[in-house]
């Protein structure tokens, strides 16, 4: 059996090239292909809906909850955003619920001064502004000396680095200092990629690591981060030749971190915001009611919500 998680966010010819590899395996080798994810989250970046696709499963399972809500008027707004669809976001179309979730930028007042809260943007840059405002927040607050990672990419060709740019989920440049909340960009070891901390300790380049090393913990668990290939893009078989399957067409090396004061909405996607407030920049989700709904499930209460208008 192969299971496809983030069912959505696969393109038609995604799809099709899965049902491809499925057929080059033969009759001797069955796969049954189970295609999960929430249809009502986020659409692939390019290229048609994967239930476009002409091998689309016509046996649909849906499930009736959402194991992240925990509590019933986060639920009931959820199944309101959904039966909304792919409309343009307009408050005045939201649920009730919702609408009284909502903020302006004014009545929030310093950003940077706001603590136990994330904010989505639509768009990297906007993510990037507000990372830095609030870095820089941090230094001038604690004294802390910020210290900048400069990934090294390697890449067969300019397209392939556009791929990677646009694919990795790990910035090109990140400035980190001790005390600034971060995530990881990777999975590592048993703590999953979106996990959010906030930095111990940065290294100095050593015999053992000679680009440095960030320290960061997860409750009494201890990671020391150095820079590596943690990011890949890999060639798939071609017309059933598979030999070369898995060749690296472009990589990055650094560390695996990003400051996480701020995301965007495809970010946040697969990721769990337990505790924190989630400020969500309607005004810069280009993805409609689509987008909103994709970051609305990513808390696990009502209360957690606020919709800046």
């Amino acid at each position: 059996m192969l299971i496809v998680d983030e069912a959505s966010m696969l393109s038609a010819d995604v799809v099709g090239v899965v049902e491809q590899l499925v057929a080059h395996a033969g009759a001797a080798h069955t796969l049954t292909v189970v295609y999960v994810g929430d249809m009502a989250q986020l659409l692939p970046v390019d290229g048609a809906p994967p239930t476009d696709a002409d091998a689309w499963p016509a046996d649909v399972l849906t499930l009736a909850g959402q194991h992240r809500t925990l509590d019933a008027a986060l639920a009931d707004a959820l199944r309101q955003l959904r039966a909304v669809g792919d409309e343009r976001l307009q408050v005045k179309t939201l649920p009730p619920s919702l609408r009284a979730r909502c903020v302006r930028l004014a009545d929030i007042g310093d950003v940077t001064a706001v603590t136990g809260a994330t904010f989505c943007f639509g768009t990297r840059a906007a993510v990037a502004r507000h990372n830095d405002a609030l870095l820089d927040a941090h230094l001038a607050r604690t004294g802390a000396r910020a210290v900048t990672f400069v990934a090294s990419d390697a890449a067969a060709s300019p397209s392939l680095q556009r791929a990677l740019d646009a694919a990795c989920a790990q910035p090109s440049r990140v400035r980190l200092a001790v005390g600034a909340r971060v995530r990881l960009t990777a999975n590592m070891r048993a703590f999953a990629k979106g996990m959010v901390t906030t930095v111990d300790a940065i290294e100095q380049p050593s015999p053992t690591a000679p680009n440095g090393a960030v320290v960061v913990r997860f409750g009494t668990e201890v990671l020391r981060l150095v820079p590596g290939r943690y990011w890949c893009l890999r060639a798939p078989a071609v017309d059933g030749d598979a030999t070369a399957r898995g060749r690296v067409l472009a990589s990055r090396k650094t560390v695996p971190l990003a400051l996480a004061y701020a995301t965007t909405v495809h970010g946040l996607q697969g990721d769990t915001i337990a505790d924190d407030t989630l400020y969500v920049d309607t005004r810069s989700l280009f993805g409609g009611v689509r987008h909103l709904y994709t970051a609305a499930s990513r808390v696990r209460r009502l209360e957690q919500l606020r919709l800046v208008v």
